[in-house]
This record gives C-alpha cells, sequence and structure tokens, in this order.
C-alpha cells in the first residue's frame, strides 16, 4: 500500500475507534457534510454528517469495534480513495444478563481529496458457530 493509500485509510480506521470509543463529535468531524451513505440490506439511505452520525449512534451505542483488515485504492480520474475495511462489532449484553451479539461488517468508504470520507455503504452480518459444529 503506498503513502497515500496509508493516509486515506487511515480516515476511516480513526473513525471507526471514535464510533467505538462513543466520541461522536470526534468521529463527525472525519465526516464530509456532503456525505452519501447506503445500508444495502436494509435499502436505508442517509444523507449529511449528522443524520449517519445519530443512525450510527442508535445502531451500535456502547459496542466495541474491531478492525481486521484494510484496503484502500486511488481514482485518478476523482482523485478520491475507496477504502474497504473488514471489522467486528461486539455489542454489550443488557443488565438481565442477556448475552451481546457479534457482527462482521463490510465497509466501503470514499474519502474525498480532502481526506474526509464523503459516502460509504456498509453491509452488517452476524456472526455464528459454523453449522455442523465443524471445527479446523
Amino acid at each position: 500500500m503506498s503513502k497515500i493509500d496509508r493516509e486515506a485509510t487511515q480516515v476511516p480506521t480513526d473513525f471507526w475507534h471514535q464510533v467505538s470509543d462513543q466520541a461522536w463529535d470526534e468521529a463527525a468531524a472525519l465526516v464530509a457534510d456532503e456525505f452519501e451513505g447506503f445500508f444495502p440490506q436494509t435499502g436505508e439511505k442517509v444523507s449529511g454528517t449528522a443524520s449517519f452520525i445519530n443512525l450510527l449512534r442508535r445502531m451500535l451505542g456502547s459496542a466495541q469495534i474491531e478492525i481486521h483488515n484494510r484496503m484502500a485504492s486511488y481514482d485518478v480520474w476523482d482523485k478520491t480513495h475507496e477504502v474497504a475495511l473488514q471489522i467486528r462489532v461486539e455489542s454489550p449484553g443488557n443488565e438481565t444478563g442477556k448475552l451481546g451479539k457479534s457482527q462482521f461488517v463490510l465497509a466501503f468508504f470514499t474519502v474525498d481529496r480532502d481526506y474526509l470520507i464523503s459516502g460509504a455503504s456498509i453491509y452488517f452480518a452476524a456472526c455464528g458457530e459454523p453449522h455442523d459444529g465443524r471445527t479446523y
């Protein structure tokens, strides 16, 4: 990965760390005002920084986020970076002792020339055990 790709990749990485820390204002500072987001599984479209941050705050709350892989490419024509991240989200249980849930997230971000997140497509999938109890 080139130095420029590493710098662009750091923006969504920092964003998810801020979300994990519930530092919502700091996370919002990394998102462009003209942000456009899409959640393909639910068909939800989100426009603007505040709407995106509020949606994630409602969806994730105090979840802990761990980034597993990052990839980036640069679009010379549009002068934007496309950044893909593989993320694991651990939601806490509640006061009644109910276990939390784990989700795997694939997040595709567009990072603009100002190194702000201007777009995203985010996919959530529940984590689980192998169907037949197999181990490797």
